[in-house]
């Protein structure tokens, strides 16, 4: 919202699928709250994508369709460097910013995502 607020975000692009059970995709979800405060036309989503790198593969459509180079992703900060990683080399002009600090006794997610990065640079880099 504050970066809405600042005309850093005119539009806010909710990203993510859904997995076996759910009801909703991470962007309906996502996008369902934040219209409860954002017009409905400042706010979309991305129901695509089981994992980061396939969410924002699944966005370069919709982002080619608007004209859309330069992305702020709002993520948790230990997941941050990943998704501006990945943004990047799909062609992304990306910043990053995070609501949080990160937590103490984050030691095991940290670990993933350090894991998860360095399988990405390895092995799924386009």
């Amino acid at each position: 919202r504050v970066l809405r607020e600042q005309g850093v975000a005119p539009l806010i692009v909710v990203l993510g699928g859904k997995r076996e059970g759910d009801r909703f995709t991470e962007a309906q979800a996502g996008a369902a709250y934040l219209e409860e405060d954002l017009p409905a036309s400042e706010v979309t989503g991305v129901g695509l994508g089981g994992n980061t790198l396939d969410s924002l593969r699944s966005f370069r459509p919709t982002a080619e369709r608007r004209n859309i180079r330069q992305l702020v992703i709002v993520s948790d900060p230990l997941h941050l460097a990943r998704a501006q990683e990945i943004a990047q080399d799909l062609g992304f002009d990306v910043e990053v910013s995070s609501p949080e600090s990160p937590a103490s006794g984050r030691a095991l997610t940290l670990a993933r995502e350090t894991l998860v990065l360095t399988y990405y640079r390895f092995f799924e880099r386009p």
